[in-house]
C-alpha cells in the first residue's frame, strides 16, 4: 500500500498541485487526501468511498482512471499466506489412523479365528476317519462268583489280583477297557 500511496503522491506534485488545491478541485476533504497519499486509507470511510476518491484523484491528475484502479486493488489486497493446518485436522488425522488400525486388526483376528476353526476341523474330520481302537473283550464265561478281597488267605494273592488289573484308554470318545 505503501508504494501506491507513493505513486498518488508523486503524481500530484508532478502536476505541481498542492494538497489545498486537489482539496478544491475534488472536493475530497484535505485529511482523505493527506491519508491517502500516507497509505492510511483504513482512515478513509468504506470500500466504496475509497475507491471512489482513488479515481477522483486520478481524473485530476489526467491519469488512466482504469489502471490507477487496478493499482489500487492489487495494492489493497491482503498479502497472501500459506495455508495453515487447523489443530481441528490432527485429531482427524489422528483418527483415521487408529481406525485403520482398528480395522485391520478385526481383519486379521478373523482370518487367523477362520484359519484355526478350519484347521480344527480338519482335525476332527481325520479323527472320524480313523477307525475304532479294537477293544479286547472276554467272551470267556466265569462260573465261579467273584470274591471279596478279604476272602484271599495270602497276601500274595492280593497282590496278584491288583497287579493283572488293567484299565485301558483309547482316548477321547472312545471305550474304556477293563482287563483283569
Amino acid at each position: 500500500m505503501d508504494e501506491f500511496a507513493r505513486f498518488l503522491r508523486e503524481s500530484r506534485e508532478k502536476s505541481g498541485l498542492s494538497l489545498d488545491e486537489m482539496a478544491a478541485r475534488t472536493k475530497i476533504q484535505r485529511r482523505y487526501l493527506a491519508a491517502m497519499e500516507s497509505g492510511d486509507f483504513a482512515q478513509l470511510p468504506g470500500e466504496a468511498y475509497r475507491r471512489a476518491f482513488v479515481k477522483l484523484y486520478a481524473r485530476e491528475l489526467g491519469l488512466d482512471t482504469q489502471e490507477v484502479l487496478e493499482r489500487y486493488d492489487l495494492a489493497a489486497q491482503p498479502p497472501r499466506q500459506e495455508p495453515v493446518s487447523s489443530a481441528r485436522e490432527r485429531p482427524a488425522l489422528w483418527q483415521s489412523a487408529w481406525l485403520v488400525f482398528l480395522l485391520l486388526s478385526v481383519l486379521a483376528a478373523g482370518i487367523l479365528g477362520g484359519w484355526y476353526a478350519s484347521r480344527r476341523l480338519q482335525l476332527m474330520q481325520q479323527e472320524d476317519k480313523r477307525p475304532a481302537s479294537s477293544v479286547y473283550v472276554d467272551t470267556e464265561v466265569h462260573t465261579e462268583p467273584p470274591r471279596h478281597i478279604d476272602e484271599f488267605e495270602d497276601e500274595d494273592e492280593k497282590t496278584d489280583l491288583d497287579s493283572e488289573l488293567k484299565l485301558s484308554y483309547f482316548g477321547p470318545g472312545e471305550f474304556i477297557g477293563i482287563d483283569f
